[in-house]
């Protein structure tokens, strides 16, 4: 398609004279929108396609090139296979160093989730195998992958007619470039075994039950060697009297009608312990007392315990118990 530069403007649906940043914006959007990919046997998509990357590339780089993969365009073909095929799962050029994170489930009490703390967790997850330092075998057995000539990279490219090419991980060798004659007999060539591994986890006050913790650098050691983060997902168990309402905890106090006409001193169970509370005469059902200070503590800010007052009524009253009642009220 011959154009000039304003053209190549309009058909990235800018102005002449946009800045570089919203021209890789502006040409990540529409070739993710339009790529065959995404549009299978749609002849329009992929006619759009081909004339959104001409214009790119006749804007950032007007001289004639065969290769797209170069420089800032490498960067941004790169970015549009991420969004295809999600961050650290397809990598075209080869260059990223796959980690991997690890998943772990850690259930907690009610009480030390909601004080915090620090909780030791142990795991077993892939690390460098001790007998080979995680190469997969020893040098002398060494053999250069035959489909990548050792380069750990594959060429792939005009793709529906698409002039485009790029380099893909070598699916043979899994991006090493090489393989082993005699793998290592403890990890079978993998370079990874199972390790156990212990960290002290900081639990924040007042976590929230599904919350995940991620530990960064602390998960499992990709295939390239770089470790991936550990995600600890959260769990909290129910208390059986308590429970939370923001920063607040919530309870319920069971007392007889005497002590809700008299008023009475109860023990109640929170976080810190049990704490004596005075039920002040004439406390009627369904009333909130709080005990201050004694909720959740985070950063500038403390909840309370909120107890609420059930009063138990008597089953039945004798005809003396009623004449006395009704002398009184």
């Amino acid at each position: 398609m011959e154009m000039n530069l304003q053209e190549a403007y309009s058909i990235l649906g800018l102005q002449q004279g946009a800045s570089e940043e919203d021209v890789k914006k502006a040409y990540r959007s529409l070739a993710f929108q339009y790529h065959p990919d995404r549009n299978p046997g749609s002849q329009e998509a992929e006619e759009k396609f081909k004339n959104i990357s001409a214009a790119h590339q006749f804007i950032t780089n007007p001289e004639p090139q065969h290769h797209a993969p170069s420089g800032a365009n490498h960067s941004v073909v790169n970015d549009i296979f991420q969004s295809f095929f999600g961050e650290g799962g397809f990598d075209p050029f080869g260059t990223n160093a796959r980690s991997e994170n690890y998943n772990i489930s850690l259930t907690l009490p009610f009480t030390e989730a909601c004080l915090g703390g620090t909780k030791s967790i142990q795991f077993a997850a892939p690390d460098a195998c001790p007998d080979c330092g995680g190469a997969g075998g020893s040098a002398e057995h060494k053999v250069n992958c035959t489909d990548c000539n050792g380069s750990g990279v594959v060429s792939r490219g005009n793709r529906n007619g698409l002039n485009i090419i790029f380099n893909t991980t070598c699916g043979k060798c899994a991006g090493k470039g090489h393989s082993y004659a005699s793998p290592c007999a403890k990890c079978s060539g993998k370079g990874r075994v199972p390790v156990l591994k212990q960290y002290d986890v900081r639990i924040p006050a007042g976590i929230k039950d599904g919350i995940t913790l991620r530990l960064s650098g602390l998960g499992g050691k990709g295939p390239k060697g770089r470790n991936g983060d550990l995600l600890v997902s959260i769990h909290i168990e129910s208390h059986p009297t308590m429970h939370a309402d923001g920063n607040n905890i919530v309870s319920t106090a069971n007392i007889s009608l005497k002590s809700a006409l008299l008023g009475c001193e109860i023990d109640v169970e929170t976080l810190y312990g049990n704490v004596k509370m005075k039920i002040p005469s004439c406390t009627h059902a369904g009333q909130k007392l709080s005990l201050k200070d004694k909720g959740i503590r985070i950063p500038n800010s403390t909840g309370s315990h909120i107890v609420i007052v059930n009063v138990e009524f008597p089953e039945s009253l004798t005809q003396e118990q009623q004449d006395q009642l009704d002398k009184i009220l």
